[in-house]
């Protein structure tokens, strides 16, 4: 049995949707094989420290927010959210030493996102914004949300089209105003969501083909796979312009690996549906 031959790839990852994370609230959110502590200040900005204090290791998602610091629940040192002390109630100077590690955040399309990078390399592409999650909202209608707990990495859910050996999957979707007072548009927000839950069996138990045998029909897997391999510590394969940045800011898209390309990645129609 071929097990998923990937590490957790670099970029940026869903924390939490940010309407999850209130003003002075808390949560311990488990991200890419270690525990964070993730909390919203007073003024509303969203952070996120390891979740264990570097004093004696007390748990910080226990503590609190006071002001625009997390306070740790045992002996009560507080924590900016660029990972310095803030205050020690009972000592007359903060060691030098004392900072909390700290991932890069940004709040964005509606949701608290985290960079991860397994040499600690600071990110080097931004997150597009979503027509009607950010901008354009006057056109679109409600946001629907979506969670699915996957038995899957990322690069095989983007091979089907729709971290480690599963991976939490966060959907906002939208609808134009009219399609979503048309029946259509409640049939597609349905058979969105019911289509994904059908293919968690498979995903659980499928192995990973490193070389599958495929019909002219499959679209450009192949290429998929080595646009893909630019978000991995050591590439899978090695092609120009692959790991470089775009003048934009911008990761490399499927159209600098395969400019003709029609598409990334097909839906398999699914003959049990």
């Amino acid at each position: 049995m071929a097990t998923f031959p990937f590490p957790i790839p670099h970029g940026w990852f869903g924390l939490c949707f940010s309407h999850e994370l209130k003003a002075t609230e808390v949560k311990k959110v488990r991200f890419c094989g270690r525990d964070l502590v993730v909390f919203r200040t007073e003024s509303g900005k969203a952070a996120a420290l390891d979740n264990y204090c570097p004093h004696l290791g007390a748990p910080l998602h226990q503590g609190a927010v006071v002001g625009e610091a997390l306070r740790c629940p045992f002996h009560h040192w507080q924590w900016g959210t660029d990972g310095t002390c803030l205050d020690i109630p009972y000592a007359k100077r903060i060691p030098a030493r004392a900072v909390a590690e700290t991932l890069p955040v940004q709040e964005m399309n509606g949701m608290v996102l985290a960079w991860h990078h397994s040499d600690g390399r600071l990110p080097y592409f931004e997150v597009q914004t979503v027509a009607g999650l950010a901008t354009d909202q006057d056109k679109w209608g409600e946001v629907h949300y979506y969670e699915h707990d996957l038995p899957t990495c990322a690069q095989e859910i983007a091979e089907n089209d729709v971290d480690e050996d599963r991976t939490i999957l966060r959907w906002s979707i939208l609808l134009t105003k009219s399609l979503e007072q048309d029946d259509m548009g409640k049939t597609l927000l349905f058979s969105f969501g019911e289509g994904v839950k059908d293919d968690i069996p498979i995903w659980r138990d499928k192995i990973y083909r490193e070389k599958p045998v495929l019909c002219d029909g499959d679209g450009p897997i192949v290429i998929q796979r080595k646009w893909f391999s630019q978000f991995y510590k050591s590439p899978v394969v090695s092609m120009r312009g692959i790991g470089s940045t775009a003048t934009d800011g911008s990761a490399p898209s499927m159209a600098d690996v395969a400019p003709n390309s029609r598409m990334a990645t097909r839906r398999y129609p699914n003959p049990r549906r």
